[in-house]
């Protein structure tokens, strides 16, 4: 795992996303709520391309006279 350092970097405490040194922490919590919603998108994105696909295969089926 890798790790950056910015030197000589200073912040306000207003500019802190959370409590310093809790980063890891807060992105893996992050990460962890976001694995439902990548999830459901790929299950969105699997079930048009088989809508898509039956529906080019029904007008194949069409055109055909089959």
């Amino acid at each position: 795992m890798g790790a950056l350092h910015f030197a000589g970097v200073e912040l306000s405490q207003e500019a802190l996303l959370g409590p310093e040194g809790r980063a890891f922490h807060l992105m893996m919590s992050l990460l962890d709520k976001g694995r439902f919603g990548i999830g459901a998108i790929a299950v969105g994105i699997a079930r048009a391309g088989l809508e898509a696909a039956m529906a080019r295969e029904l007008f194949r089926a069409v055109e055909s006279g089959r």
